[in-house]
């Protein structure tokens, strides 16, 4: 697991998670209180520009609180980039979609219209997330409340298209159009939202295949739809398969064309 990072005024208790270009560590401050240590790979930290995403998306997350676990710091410790967060007492949701949490069997629709209000509030602050998946998805224990994480790809959005500078997210979450010719909007995040949603409800992504290279023709694909939501489970309404499928519409104009409206729509099925 490699030595332990030294950074003043915490102390690591343990790693959380180690991702492609970060590892998250629980460390407790000086009075003892649980926070979370972010820090950017050795590795990584080489390439500048890595460097400047890393600490744009520490100035971007101050801007997005409470949709985002509040910054309480970020810096450079002996050559080691770092941020320190509000520690969030749960589990992110690949971990409930591992083990089945039951607040994804008994009731996934109050789970989902958080994951969506809090898409919708990002994007309302003038932002794209960019990176919506499991992953990036916290879920307080015992609760439905969620907080999005890792803002490292979040861009500003204005309502005109987006050309991406940096290749994007998770190639299962990313749309066709960020594949293809990376150039987004927000039906972007809508897509990878549809793809977050599928999964949660489902245990299963929509466009599973044999191999990767065929998972991702069925992605961009216009004539290879999602799998129907109903092989894996019978008791999602046709209403929340409808609303899932339009977000993972291949092509742009025949999604939501904004992420209020998926709420719009998810809420009015809890009035049904």
């Amino acid at each position: 697991m490699g030595e332990l990072p030294s950074i003043p005024h915490y102390d690591v208790v343990r790693e959380l998670h180690r991702g492609g270009m970060t590892i998250l560590y629980l460390v407790r401050d000086d009075q003892g209180y649980p926070a979370v240590l972010r820090i950017l790979r050795p590795e990584f930290a080489r390439d500048s520009r890595i460097r400047r995403r890393f600490t744009r998306a520490a100035q971007i997350m101050e801007e997005l609180v409470p949709h985002v676990p509040q910054l309480i710091e970020c810096g450079r410790h002996k050559g080691l980039y770092y941020m320190v967060l509000h520690y969030i007492p749960g589990g992110n949701l690949r971990e409930l979609i591992l083990h089945r949490d039951r607040r994804l069997i008994a009731s996934p629709l109050p789970l989902l219209i958080r994951i969506a209000e809090a898409i919708a509030a990002i994007h309302a602050r003038g932002y794209l997330h960019m990176d919506i998946k499991p992953e990036n998805v916290l879920v307080v224990k015992d609760s439905l409340d969620i907080f999005i994480i890792d803002c490292d790809l979040a861009v500003q959005y204005s309502g005109a298209p987006v050309k991406l500078g940096v290749k994007p997210g998770t190639p299962a979450y990313v749309a066709p159009e960020a594949l293809s010719v990376g150039v987004v909007d927000e039906r972007s995040d809508i897509f990878s939202f549809g793809v977050t949603a599928y999964e949660a409800l489902t245990f299963h992504k929509p466009f599973e295949a044999e191999s990767v290279e065929e998972m991702r023709r069925r992605q961009v694909s216009p004539d290879q739809p999602p799998t129907p939501i109903g092989r894996y489970r019978q008791d999602v309404s046709r209403d929340l398969e409808r609303i899932i499928l339009k977000c993972l519409a291949k092509a742009p104009d025949q999604r939501y064309p904004s992420m209020a409206l998926v709420v719009r729509d998810m809420r009015s099925l809890i009035r049904q």
